[in-house]
């Protein structure tokens, strides 16, 4: 494992580099941050698979395990990162070598994920892709970004999603995980309300889990509905959806908020406290 350990987040690691070095040369320019960064992108077209997919960890740890556990192994979140790191890699070179190949990846993802029979009725356990596609559709006009961005929020949590089942629990029985086992960052086996899984995002009362992954989302919703009203797309259901994010962002600022600002304080799954335990509330 050492000196560079077997973790998920290579590309995202590297992503959120690229990016902060791109916006950082618009007024500093260093000549070794620029020669840096032209290598990563270099080194990252040359690690994208003949047919688009581009993930570190898949294709030098476990190369036959894409695709296998969208629930816990980030494929999808590191992939936004990287779109976001070639939006910024565009918007300084001039260039299309960052976002060439990541438009590659996502017309794979598009033809991997969907509603579409022989599709995958998948979503990513850690939403962070929704963002970074609405992005690039604002940027480009992809309609496969908007495609898959609209298709992941409506799709998660869907009860019968895949084969009569929710995609997390159909995909968990095709690794023969025991339905008792628990992953590590849920309280309990089926919790799936720590990544926002456990009923579609019109459904939902409360915002619950993992924070930072319920705020990727749900302002993911929030850019769907901005796209909308700019009459760039019209979404089914509209006014549900804004109800929704104001029922969550009032759940979350009145029961949920620190003080300070805060969320996320239970340490076990870096999210939300109970409604009952409010940290700004004395009596909790």
């Amino acid at each position: 494992m050492w000196p560079v350990p077997k973790h998920l987040f290579w590309d995202s690691d590297l992503a959120k580099w690229i990016e902060g070095a791109c916006y950082f040369l618009e007024s500093h320019y260093d000549e070794e941050i620029d020669a840096a960064v032209q290598y990563l992108v270099h080194t990252l077209r040359s690690a994208q698979q003949a047919d688009g997919y581009l993930n570190l960890h898949y294709t030098v740890v476990d190369p036959k395990g894409r695709w296998s556990n969208i629930r816990d192994m980030h494929e999808l979140y590191n992939c936004g990162h990287l779109i976001e790191a070639a939006l910024a890699h565009r918007n300084y070179y001039k260039n299309d070598l960052l976002l060439e190949p990541l438009a590659r990846y996502v017309s794979l993802i598009n033809k991997t994920f969907g509603k579409e029979e022989g599709k995958l009725h998948g979503y990513p356990g850690h939403p962070e892709i929704e963002m970074a596609l609405l992005r690039l559709y604002a940027q480009t006009g992809s309609e496969d970004a908007y495609k898959l961005a609209r298709y992941f929020v409506e799709e998660r949590g869907n009860p019968v999603g895949q084969d009569g089942k929710l995609f997390y629990d159909w995909e968990a029985e095709q690794r023969h995980e025991s339905p008792w086992q628990r992953p590590n960052p849920y309280n309990k086996a089926g919790a799936h309300w720590y990544n926002q899984s456990h009923a579609p995002v019109l459904e939902q009362q409360t915002i619950e889990g993992h924070s930072v992954r319920a705020l990727y989302l749900l302002t993911a919703v929030a850019d769907l509905l901005c796209i909308e009203k700019k009459g760039m797309k019209s979404m089914t259901k509209s006014d549900e959806w804004l109800d929704a994010l104001h029922r969550l962002w009032n759940n979350m600022v009145d029961r949920k908020m620190s003080v300070t600002g805060g969320v996320g304080a239970i340490e076990q799954w870096e999210g939300y406290v109970l409604d009952s335990l409010s940290p700004s509330d004395p009596s909790s």
